[in-house]
């Protein structure tokens, strides 16, 4: 019998060749996309506050709110005086408060170099005193060589006084060359309680030939 008739070996190479041709049909590229960023859902943050005048404006005419300096903001003890001295000479410095707040004693200790400067002595100022009220002042030298103590108080039980003014002068002499701090590292500044007032404290120094 005759073999059943069917596809020659060269006709299922042809089809055989077209399904292969719709197999690999390449498809388009797809257009890239980047990834976008995540969307913020914070608060937007707030506007910055100016703090500079003049030169720091980011506009012509802009107006800059000024900020203090926070340290001169609150009160500060100054030492003021000459910082130069020659030999012999006496030397007059001032212990002035600014900015008080009910300041009723002042406990104070001055610091300072004995083989430049010795302490001669210390006066009242008016600060404590200034609404009339009666005080109390002592001034000596310290055991130590190159200390000074110096106490003043307010008397009875009215409150403290605020403001400016000074608290005492002390005077030095002269006695050898060289440089000496005058230093008010031991003093303090009390209520009518006598709790702590707090202050910024600037000492002083004098330098000799």
């Amino acid at each position: 019998m005759p073999p059943a008739s069917g596809p020659s070996q060269g006709q299922a190479t042809r089809s055989s060749a077209t399904v292969n041709a719709v197999a690999f049909v390449p498809v388009p590229a797809q257009p890239r996309q980047d990834p976008q960023p995540p969307a913020d859902d914070r608060a937007p943050a707030p506007p910055l506050r100016p703090h500079q005048v003049g030169a720091g404006a980011a506009h012509p005419g802009e107006t800059i709110e000024e900020t203090p300096e926070p340290a001169l903001q609150g009160t500060q003890l100054s030492l003021l005086g000459p910082a130069t001295g020659r030999a012999n000479e006496l030397l007059t410095y001032a212990v002035v408060v600014e900015n008080a707040q009910a300041v009723s004693h002042a406990p104070l200790r001055l610091a300072f170099d004995p083989g430049v400067l010795a302490f001669v002595e210390a006066a009242e100022g008016d600060f404590l005193s200034s609404d009339g009220s009666a005080t109390q002042f002592l001034a000596s030298a310290a055991d130590s060589p190159g200390l000074v103590d110096i106490a003043l108080s307010r008397l009875g039980a009215g409150p403290g006084v605020g403001g400016g003014g000074t608290i005492c002068t002390v005077t030095f002499r002269v006695v050898g060359p060289g440089v000496s701090s005058i230093a008010m590292s031991g003093s303090r500044l009390l209520d009518a309680s006598s709790r702590p007032v707090g202050f910024r404290r600037n000492d002083s120094h004098v330098a000799v030939d």
